[in-house]
This record gives structure tokens, C-alpha cells and sequence, in this order.
């Protein structure tokens, strides 16, 4: 069964390239030119959103929230704004990624199959065990990818969840930020990714602490990293 990605982009010309690229590589694409059309297609059926910044109606990251409230599935932002913290604040809303235009066919492609293998393919065969997985006071059911809190249900994004079993997984490892990018973007590390981690691994801390700002899942070794320590 194909893959469904939703496209949306003020620009007709922009959407329906996009289009046509990603159905020829086997791709089923729902393409939207504004923000509320987006939101009356959407469905569970959605598999990755592609979303602009920029949009009369409601901006990307609005949007963004709005998706996270109703699906886990990855978000990529697509725009021509590239400042530094831009992208911070898409990863806080909630996005996977994030492309500047303009881009090649060959990139947009990558990462297209990239966030698809890494959240329906790679990370649910390398994490399917028998059982769920105990931390502290977190039980993590890898199949379900799944996480509670003394019983209570956690809603994480994809990345919060991925980082927070690759830092479970390398337990009493103090990781460099770079490392962790690594281990969760499956990606080289480049300038600036320590700012895409810390902004993420803050969000999570909000959902799993029981204080944020004196952590005991998650600890800080200043200037080294994170860690889990049993």
C-alpha cells in the first residue's frame, strides 16, 4: 500500500510540482493551497505532512500544532525562510524536518524516504521486542511505540519518542548532542544541530518530568551531553 503524503503551499505551481514528483515515485499526495482546505482532507490515512511557513490564512507552525493535535505522523516544513530560528521554532511546534527552498528534486526526495523509513520501517524493526520496556517510572511499549507515566498515557511526537528510547537504549551513556542527532535523524551532524536537539529534548522533558527544570530522567552533563541513568 503507497505511502500518502499531504502537500500544502500557497503556491499552486509549488504544490503541483510536488505533486507530480513524489507520484511518480509511487507516492498517493493530497495537495492543498491553503491551511483550512488542509485541515478538512486531513485523515488518519496521512502518512507525512509537507507544509509551507508562509500562508495567508493560518502560518505553518499554527498548522503544525493543529496536526500534532489530531496525528503523530512527521511533518516536514518546505519555505523559504532558512534563519536559525525559524527552524527552532518549527521543532518546537512539533515538525520532523525542515527544507529550504529553493531545492533539488534529489533532496527533497531523501528526505521524503528518509522520514518514511525511519518512522514506519527502520525504527519499528529495530525496536519490536517481546514486552515493554521499563525506565524509572516510564513504560514504553515498543510496538505500540507507546509511553506512560506511572500508567498515564504520554503523547510524544516522533522525534521526542525516538530520542527518548535512543537515550534509554545507550542508558548510563553520557551523548553528545551531535551523537544524538545522529542516532535519531540518521543523518551526518552539521553546525547548529546541538540547537535542534536541546529544543527538542526541552519539550520532552516537559511531558516526562516531574519538574523540567531539575530533571531525573533526562540529566545534563554540562558541557558533555544527556543521559538516562538507572
Amino acid at each position: 500500500m503507497a505511502y500518502r503524503i499531504m502537500v500544502v503551499d500557497d503556491e499552486p505551481e509549488i504544490v503541483e510540482i510536488i505533486k507530480v514528483l513524489l507520484e511518480g515515485e509511487g507516492y498517493e499526495v493530497d495537495g492543498c493551497t491553503s491551511a483550512a482546505k488542509a485541515l478538512e482532507k486531513m485523515n488518519e490515512k496521512t502518512d507525512l505532512f509537507i507544509l509551507d511557513v508562509k500562508m495567508p490564512d493560518m502560518n505553518g507552525y499554527e498548522l503544525c500544532q493543529k496536526v500534532r493535535e489530531r496525528s503523530r505522523a512527521p511533518i516536514m516544513f518546505l519555505t523559504a525562510r532558512g534563519m536559525e530560528n525559524d527552524k527552532l521554532i518549527g521543532f518546537s511546534c512539533g515538525a520532523d524536518d525542515y527544507l529550504v527552498k529553493p531545492f533539488s528534486y534529489a533532496e527533497l526526495r531523501m528526505r521524503v524516504m528518509a522520514l518514511l523509513r525511519r518512522v514506519y520501517t527502520y525504527s519499528d524493526a529495530k525496536e519490536k521486542r517481546d514486552g515493554p520496556v521499563r525506565f524509572r517510572d516510564l513504560t514504553i511499549d515498543e510496538k505500540m511505540r507507546d509511553v506512560r507515566k506511572n500508567g498515564k498515557k504520554i503523547e510524544l511526537t516522533d522525534r521526542e519518542y525516538e530520542i527518548l528510547r535512543f537515550l534509554i537504549a545507550h542508558k548510563n551513556q553520557v551523548l553528545a548532542l551531535s551523537q544524538i542527532y545522529e542516532g535519531v535523524w540518521n543523518e551526518e551532524a552539521y553546525y547548529g544541530v546541538q540547537n535542534t536537539v536541546m529544543v527538542h529534548v526541552r519539550n520532552l522533558r516537559k511531558k516526562i518530568e516531574e519538574d523540567p527544570k531539575d530533571p531525573q530522567i533526562i540529566k545534563t552533563l554540562w558541557g558533555r551531553g544527556y543521559y538516562c541513568e538507572e
